[in-house]
């Protein structure tokens, strides 16, 4: 049996993905050290769809049954056509992932027996979810015995590397932490891929290694100009990547996030940060008064329609969704590149405030201050590549849906 390895697994955009894979029926591997993640996001259970949702599970069998003999690029042309044909942004779990190509019906998530292994487990922090579907190991990059024992153990085809500090103002403060723990702790984790032969990896990278834009929307080949610490951490992995490639024949998929935002539409998971520093969870805390202070808002002087920063907002159920397609492109075949994930639009900080306002039906206090240095006026991202290249289609773009699925998670978080 082949497992896919997901480090930073508890975090936020790694629990989502997880969730996803082990809804495919894939057997997942999670190694977190639990310092920004949280082990409860491992334990999900799915929530019950909305009323229009339903609608999506006529039809179901002939999205989701695909002949095994058919092409990955059909797969996904039928899938889309299949989204495209409804103006709904509501779905179905097993709709959502028809889009994969996945062969059979959707998997039970109820326990099943305990998969085998090449030996032993590793004896450390081990534990299972109760489906059986995600091995949870606390631990982290640093330990390099302990990387190897879980490859010796475990017969792992494919890597999806999420961990890493993302705290901009924090790398410009402590730029040691960054490099060590972004950079030479990925290089531990490379290292021991390479003397057990696992060839597949899927790098979390960020627009932040782009720096200040030259060209809205930003395309993948913008030059990369990173302008903090954070940034040229992610941009010295990419690089490292490349010559891996080139060395040791390592096939790598470098995704660039612009802003994640948003809740699972299937399960009972969300964003959880301490600190938080995120647009969407800080202004939804205030309107549920779980925060003591205004919201802070960062300029209202840029040269954007209202006069706020325009960002791209990325709705985590699609990011989560371009990581199975980089992991299928991966283990089909597909050559190793690098890719933007975003929504090609950009939404500014005050329409997201006033459609907080709108869904919860609170005025939310805020207050305005200076621009923060090195803030561009606009960051939107060019994701037609993705779409060309993985078939990628985000389903949850509208701000609306964003900030609802959020709104729902934040009113009652389970961590």
């Amino acid at each position: 049996m082949c497992y896919t390895l997901i480090t930073g697994g508890a975090g936020y955009i790694g629990s989502h993905t997880n969730a996803l894979l082990n809804a495919l029926g894939v057997q997942t591997i999670v190694l977190d050290n639990l310092s920004l993640g949280h082990k409860e996001a491992l334990e999900f259970k799915e929530i019950c769809p909305s009323s229009q949702a339903q609608d999506w599970q006529t039809n179901l069998e002939s999205r989701v049954n695909l002949e095994s003999s058919e092409s990955l690029e059909s797969r996904f042309k039928k899938s889309e056509s299949n989204f495209l044909d409804s103006q709904s942004s509501h779905i179905s779990l097993e709709d959502f992932l028809s889009i994969t190509g996945g062969g059979g019906a959707k998997p039970s998530l109820e326990p099943q027996s305990n998969a085998n292994t090449r030996d032993s487990k590793p004896q450390t922090h081990i534990s299972q979810n109760t489906f059986n579907t995600t091995i949870f190991i606390q631990g982290d990059l640093t330990d390099t015995a302990l990387l190897r024992q879980i490859f010796d153990t475990y017969h792992i085809d494919c890597v999806l590397h999420f961990a890493a500090f993302a705290y901009v103002g924090e790398s410009v403060l402590e730029p040691q932490k960054y490099y060590l723990n972004n950079v030479a702790h990925t290089l531990n984790l490379l290292s021991v891929m390479r003397e057990f032969d696992c060839k597949n990896i899927i790098f979390s990278s960020t627009c932040a290694t782009y720096g200040n834009p030259h060209q809205i929307p930003i395309t993948e080949s913008h030059p990369q100009s990173p302008i903090n610490p954070y940034g040229r951490s992610k941009l010295m992995v990419e690089q490292i990547l490349q010559d891996f490639s080139k060395a040791y024949n390592l096939s790598y998929v470098i995704l660039r996030y612009f802003n994640a935002a948003g809740a699972s539409n299937f399960f009972n998971i969300g964003e959880s940060h301490n600190p938080e520093t995120h647009l969407i969870p800080l202004i939804l805390q205030t309107a549920l008064k779980q925060r003591n202070t205004p919201l802070e808002i960062f300029g209202l002087d840029y040269p954007t329609k209202d006069g706020s920063c325009v960002r791209d907002y990325i709705h985590i159920d699609d990011l989560a969704l371009a990581h199975i397609l980089s992991w299928r492109y991966l283990r089909n075949g597909g050559k190793s590149d690098v890719f933007n994930l975003g929504n090609n639009e950009g939404f500014s900080v005050l329409e997201v405030l006033h459609k907080a306002q709108e869904i919860t039906n609170t005025e939310i206090p805020y207050i305005h201050s200076k621009r923060r240095e090195g803030d561009p006026a606009i960051l939107v991202g060019d994701c037609h590549k993705a779409k060309a290249i993985l078939g990628w289609n985000p389903h949850f773009c509208d701000l609306e849906t964003i900030l609802q699925t959020a709104y729902r998670w934040h009113k009652n978080p389970r961590y």
